[in-house]
């Protein structure tokens, strides 16, 4: 009686938090009906589909069990059509069952087969789970009217898989006749069908956020459909494009999203190392006032004119940026705390950095001629995270004006430091007082590495969280007895013995791997409460 005084939140969050698996999730429902409710709500709030066999199992029994609606508490649907066997067909019988049975759903995530499919994924009525979808995933999205030239640009694709690389201009001239032909009879004789995207009529209800598309093929008309229905509702956007699947330039992708979508507060594009243009990102910049997170392979030509956004908080140039470009950034941007580079081509010193007066977290990628002009220009900031992927020229001096840093916490530095020796690494750990304790370091060359750097961050840095050290070599500067009496002596012990690659990871990161949160086919469980 005591236990069920205490508030069902604590419960709740014990069940939700405890990671505890399925089978004792059912023994501890089967103690009164308080926690049947609480376990069932866990048992089913996911699941995931990937043959046909787990999802007829699943329908039969939300079918034959009407005193006990388990569709109300199923929160997330997976859906995947794979290969495997009995195979999965995604149809709208499949969406009006989850429509039927799943009130409660919020979030759906689909992958659609890339072979040709009977049903196709634009006409299925998925606006009838657009009155309870919050989140929508879709992989492999189709969507071309018969008026674009995708279908001869497949054929041209598969005629090059087949070894017919060379194309004469007699064959070009008969198949762009051929295609116009085609056209034509579509046009004359073909029976008219309503224009119809299930997408569109989706979000048109005003109730699905986010929206993630991996690789959807579809044209500028379902582009412009889409982006129209979103207009105010949608407030996040992730594209993940490819070669094939895509329409010819992404920055006109970017502009409708710019014209139509003006509520966005994320907007994400993977556009398959193809630039958008400095206009297009301009458009998106300047109408989308609430904008918070960019992640975007723009032309650096935007570079100067990122202050035409005062909303964004997190930007993301995953397009190489020319230095001379960012050193035309002379605009304040207050509002700016998250800065990522893919790559920065060309001479820049990071001045530019001194506009952003609020930058938390910074993240370099390639930038083969950053050199200690541009780690003192780092150093005024008051980061207190930095990324350096591709980094080579870095320094012992460019170390020790990390160490110096009164803000920065957080230091993860890749690839192979060249120009790096003992005293680097000495000089990185050993902070002045006041400075704060390290919280994480992780560092991909450490063949320079001495116990002295270990025993300063075991004497020194009270706070630290997190250390990885890979690229060191065994019994060279670092012996058994180098960590006597350290903290990570467990750790060095364990990777030693366990890893083939020399690697040192504190706290030790062992293998067991927690349950799923996405629960994967029926396993069989009625509960008859």
């Amino acid at each position: 009686m005591l236990l069920i005084q205490v508030p069902r939140e604590i419960h709740l969050s014990i069940i939700e938090t405890g990671g505890l698996s399925i089978n004792e999730l059912k023994s501890l429902s089967f103690t009164c009906r308080h926690f049947a409710h609480l376990c069932l709500a866990e048992i089913w709030k996911s699941r995931k589909f990937i043959e046909n066999f787990s999802l007829t199992k699943f329908r039969e029994t939300l079918s034959n069990n009407p005193f006990m609606p388990y569709g109300d508490f199923i929160l997330k649907i997976q859906v995947d059509e794979l290969d495997k066997t009995p195979q999965i067909s995604i149809d709208a019988e499949l969406i009006k069952f989850f429509a039927q049975k799943c009130g409660n759903l919020k979030e759906l995530m689909i992958r659609f087969s890339q072979k040709e499919r009977n049903n196709k994924a634009c006409l299925l009525p998925f606006e009838l789970l657009g009155d309870r979808l919050v989140n929508l995933s879709m992989v492999a999205y189709h969507h071309l009217d018969d008026y674009d030239d995708f279908d001869a640009q497949d054929e041209q694709e598969e005629g090059v898989k087949n070894g017919e690389t060379k194309i004469t201009e007699l064959s070009s001239l008969v198949n762009g006749g051929q295609q116009i032909i085609k056209q034509m009879y579509n046009y004359y004789y073909k029976p008219k069908v309503e224009f119809h995207d299930a997408l569109s009529e989706t979000i048109k209800l005003g109730n699905v956020k986010s929206i993630r598309l991996y690789c959807p093929k579809m044209t500028e008309k379902v582009w412009e459909c889409f982006t129209r229905s979103a207009a105010d509702s949608l407030q996040a956007i992730r594209i993940t494009l490819n070669s094939s699947t895509m329409v010819r330039d992404p920055s006109t992708i970017v502009s409708l999203f710019g014209k139509y979508c003006k509520n966005l507060r994320t907007f994400d594009i993977d556009t398959y190392n193809i630039q958008i243009s400095k206009e297009s990102a301009l458009l998106m910049l300047e109408n989308c006032k609430k904008l918070e997170t960019l992640d975007i392979s723009a032309s650096s030509k935007i570079a100067p004119l990122l202050y035409k956004s005062q909303s964004i908080n997190s930007l993301y140039l995953s397009y190489p940026q020319e230095g001379q470009d960012l050193n035309q950034i002379k605009e304040m941007m207050e509002n700016l705390t998250r800065l990522s580079f893919l790559k920065i081509d060309g001479k820049c010193n990071l001045s530019f950095l001194k506009n952003f007066p609020n930058l938390d977290y910074l993240q370099i990628g390639d930038f083969a001629n950053m050199d200690d002009e541009g780690f003192l220009n780092i150093s005024k900031t008051k980061i207190t995270e930095l990324i350096l992927v591709k980094t080579p020229k870095i320094s012992d001096e460019a170390l020790s004006m990390m160490s110096l840093m009164p803000t920065l916490i957080k230091f993860n530095i890749r690839d192979r430091l060249p120009n790096v020796t003992q005293r680097g690494w000495i000089n990185l750990a050993k902070r002045p007082v006041g400075n704060p304790s390290w919280q994480v370091i992780t560092i991909d060359d450490g063949r320079q590495i001495n116990p002295e750097f270990f025993k300063i961050l075991d004497h020194s840095h009270h706070n630290l969280e997190t250390l990885r050290i890979r690229g060191f070599s065994y019994d060279n500067l670092l012996k058994d007895d180098s960590f006597d009496s350290l903290k990570f002596k467990e750790a060095w012990v364990y990777y030693k013995k366990h890893s083939q690659n020399p690697i040192i990871h504190w706290p030790i990161k062992y293998n067991a791997k927690r349950p799923s949160n996405v629960r994967e086919a029926y396993d069989g469980y009625e509960g008859s409460y």
